[in-house]
């Protein structure tokens, strides 16, 4: 025998309004994906203006962005100066790059030169992006990434500090973010909307 037709039509409705609740978890949950890279992207931003702005540009210039900045005191003093922002704020990483020639160059970092993700200065960066090389042209600060290059895969934001004497980029300030923790602040927003929405769909 078939199910009478009134228990068929509520079977259809719930089925219908369970596919409703489940749509709308997974649209809540992708928008508040989106909304908290959007966040995460201008807050890493913020910082990595907020630490620029706190560096003289006189002091960039006495730098020759190669080894033999090691032992000079402006390059010591803005080392210590990134290094403390960085353990102030959790920040895994702090560091600087200059354009000469057509490499990319790190200076000073906020990185004890003992750790093995350090780059003495005048360090190649072997794999930049071409925003990397961007933003010395343009003088306008990025956030870009997930992006791979030798030392792991991450999310960048980039500033530069002008010379305001001719408008020169003379280095930028970068900020790292593992993509892993990255993807893992975002999963956790996602969850929210989504568990939020297997209430009623429990229910129903």
């Amino acid at each position: 025998r078939g199910s009478p037709p009134e228990s068929s039509s509520r079977s259809n409705i719930l089925l219908l309004l369970s596919v409703l609740v489940l749509s709308a978890g997974l649209w809540a949950a992708r928008e508040s994906g989106q909304q908290t890279d959007l966040r995460m992207r201008r807050e890493l931003a913020r910082q990595a203006r907020s630490i620029a702005d706190t560096i003289l540009p006189h002091e960039i210039r006495t730098l020759s962005f190669t080894a033999e900045d090691i032992d000079r005191p402006e390059f010591q003093r803005l080392s210590s100066q990134l290094s403390a922002y960085a353990g102030a704020t959790g920040l895994r990483s702090i560091y600087t790059m200059a354009l000469r020639g057509q490499k990319l160059v790190f200076g000073p970092e906020s990185l004890n030169r003992n750790d093995r993700y350090a780059s003495p200065p005048g360090t190649v960066f072997q794999e930049p992006t071409e925003k990397d090389f961007e933003i010395f042209y343009t003088g306008e600060a990025a956030v870009q990434g997930p992006d791979s290059d030798e030392y792991g895969t991450f999310v960048t934001a980039s500033v530069p500090i002008i010379d305001p004497l001719n408008g020169e980029v003379l280095m930028t300030v970068g900020l790292d973010v593992e993509a892993s923790v990255w993807k893992m602040e975002i999963r956790k927003a996602q969850w929210i909307p989504f568990l939020i929405a297997l209430a009623p769909l429990g229910i129903l």
